[in-house]
């Protein structure tokens, strides 16, 4: 996939980004996978191993709780890419099945140190939470997606990130997808202008009962 600079965005004009990418640009290598090095995920898991031992809740931690003195190059690369790039990454090589839930998390909450401050995106206040089927119904206005089994439709997040971590693979679906926002636009911008013009107006958003 060749290298693309972001271009001004100007109303109602195709947008030009690196983070323009469809199916098959991903399909055709790997560039934006990371995987760990044995090094990096030594020095993730001995700082995990030290904030879990610390008896803190890891929640009210944050990036100098979690020090990672070589790896964090590796992230501030990561982050750009996330920022400026793709807008993607999918990180592998983490021996997350070979810890307990509670280093697992240990690990994901002192990565994502490294990429911005938490927020919750729910009633409960949570900043941590689980995609876990609680026998809900998908199709119930004041449920929450990730508390059902159903395959969830494209959606986007209230934040400027949002990272999943793969605890385990499940016995069948659970598949996360991916699509780019550039892309959506600049193809709705050939195929119906008028959907563009829609979009850039106020919408309504339903906070599922949680207020």
């Amino acid at each position: 996939m060749a290298t693309i600079l972001r271009q001004k965005a100007e109303p109602l004009a195709p947008l030009i980004d690196p983070a323009g990418w469809d199916a098959a640009d991903m399909a055709a290598g790997e560039d934006w996978v990371y995987r760990f090095s044995e090094q990096e995920i030594a020095e993730i898991m001995d700082a995990a191993a030290t904030l879990e031992s610390s008896g803190r809740d890891i929640v009210t931690t944050g990036r100098d709780d979690f020090l990672l003195p070589k790896t964090a190059a590796t992230f501030a690369g990561i982050y750009e890419e996330l920022k400026n790039g793709k807008g993607f990454v999918q990180m592998r090589g983490l021996p997350i099945g070979d810890i307990s839930r509670a280093r697992a998390a240990a690990v994901f909450w002192g990565i994502g140190s490294y990429f911005g401050s938490s927020m919750s995106q729910n009633a409960e206040g949570h900043v941590l939470g689980h995609v876990l089927d609680l026998g809900k119904d998908y199709n119930d206005p004041m449920v929450r997606g990730y508390q059902t089994k159903a395959a969830m439709t494209f959606h986007t997040d209230p934040c400027d990130m949002v990272a999943l971590l793969c605890l385990h693979t499940a016995k069948s679906g659970g598949e996360s997808r991916v699509a780019s926002s550039v892309t959506l636009y600049n193809e709705m911008l050939k195929r119906n202008p008028d959907f563009v013009d829609d979009l850039c107006q106020d919408f309504f958003w339903t906070l599922h009962g949680e207020v």
